[in-house]
């Protein structure tokens, strides 16, 4: 079995060996949205208990990756922003600066917002 991410879905694939060909036969026997991935009643029905702890386990190793590179990012976040400031002094593509600040600034009101919320704010 493995698991693979397929634009924003997440399909859980078994294999099995196809005795007339020879080959392997993979099949994809469940599927959770890439957003939000959680194991649902139909997984339960479809998988195996040796294959819903798999998944269980795919599922953990995920979160903490993700937990990881949200740290990462914001622990990198000051020096991304002196890049920035960098590349923004030297561009003389005005227009693409201003689409890319927009972005940025917009980025940064939603930073502050949950800065705020999490009660770690100081200015």
């Amino acid at each position: 079995m493995h698991i693979r991410t397929r634009n924003k879905t997440i399909q859980v694939i078994r294999t099995t060996y196809d005795a007339d060909s020879k080959k392997g036969k993979n099949e994809i026997v469940a599927r959770m949205p890439a957003a939000n991935p959680q194991i649902n009643d139909a997984m339960i029905e479809s998988l195996s208990s040796s294959e819903l702890q798999e998944v269980e386990q795919w599922l953990e190793g995920r979160a903490r990756l993700d937990s990881m590179q949200n740290e990462l990012a914001a622990k990198t976040l000051s020096e991304t922003i002196n890049k920035a400031t960098q590349w923004f002094a030297a561009t003389s593509n005005k227009e693409e600066a201003q689409t890319v600040y927009a972005g940025i600034n917009k980025a940064l009101r939603g930073l502050k917002k949950a800065v705020a919320q999490a009660g770690s704010l100081e200015e």
